[in-house]
């Protein structure tokens, strides 16, 4: 059975086939290397895609086909030709020949559908860890101006290191600047460095409040 993906994952294939041709990339900033998902919708509205092979509710579904039709026209892009140039010379264009085109490793397709499983799975967890740190930063923003003043940052980029001054007790409670401890349930039998990151950036709205108000009960 071919594979059919909605275009989130046709976007991953495609990203994975032009990785593992002689494709150079894009000649110039102003063309993207891999397609987003606003490309390839507007390829099919110009018809250098084909339309989608499958329609489940509101869902399309691209296949092999459309992989092929990706790569080629970025490898054309990335010789110089115009999206104009490209449709005439890939017009009635037949699998084989778009096959021919590519390039792509015999072996290509042997394992594609879990490659692209696997990578659109990656690719969800670095999207939910973002949304965790954007949320974390609204929630800062949410804060008066003047009551987070005693911090220089909003929050700890995601990529750093918790800070000295956070302990870690037994494993079940962290303490925190402020006089601020969390305690961890017994379930949880290891405080992971992710975990400590996670709650050192949504941490910071909250002991800027804290902090706020002593200095303002100091200046009573």
């Amino acid at each position: 059975m071919k594979a059919k993906w909605p275009i989130q994952q046709l976007q991953i294939a495609t990203e994975i086939a032009l990785t593992e041709t002689e494709y150079d990339g894009a000649p110039s900033a102003r063309i993207q290397s891999v397609p987003d998902l606003r490309a390839i919708r507007y390829y099919t509205t110009l018809g250098l895609l084909d339309r989608p092979t499958e329609m489940r509710g509101r869902t399309a579904f691209y296949g092999r086909r459309h992989v092929l039709q990706l790569v080629v026209i970025k490898q054309m892009q990335s010789e110089g030709l115009s999206l104009g140039e490209i449709q005439q010379k890939l017009t009635g264009a037949s699998d084989r020949r778009l096959s021919s085109l590519a390039k792509l490793p015999a072996t290509f397709w042997d394992n594609i559908e879990n490659r692209v499983a696997k990578k659109a799975k990656q690719s969800n967890k670095s999207s939910e860890k973002k949304s965790v740190q954007r949320s974390a930063e609204d929630s800062w923003r949410l804060v008066p101006r003047h009551e987070r003043s005693f911090w220089a940052e909003p929050v700890q980029a995601a990529n750093q290191s918790p800070k000295d001054d956070i302990v870690i007790r037994n494993e079940t409670r962290i303490e925190f600047p402020g006089g601020v401890a969390i305690s961890i349930p017994l379930t949880h039998q290891e405080v992971t460095p992710e975990i400590i990151e996670q709650l050192s950036v949504s941490i910071q709205p909250f002991l800027a409040v804290i902090e706020s108000a002593r200095l303002d009960r100091q200046a009573e």
